[in-house]
């Protein structure tokens, strides 16, 4: 399984975001939105992601693995 580092560079998850159909805010690299409502939380160094949904949390864990949720 592929995990972003811990204090690595952030250009990979910024990519990984995109692909998935987010946005990055203006404020914020670890804010982002998608067109669908869903709303990410990137904490960790980059290496883990809550996802929210309608007020309600769709999945709180590492990047990959919440991104399988979304």
């Amino acid at each position: 399984m592929n995990t972003f580092p811990i204090g690595g560079p952030r250009e990979p998850v910024y990519t990984f975001m995109r692909q998935h159909g987010f946005v990055m805010s203006n404020w914020s690299d670890k804010v982002w939105t998608r067109a669908d409502g869903m709303f990410a939380n990137i904490y960790g160094a980059g290496s883990r992601m809550k996802l929210i949904k309608d007020g309600a949390d769709v999945a709180d864990d590492e990047l990959l693995i919440a991104m399988q949720k979304a």
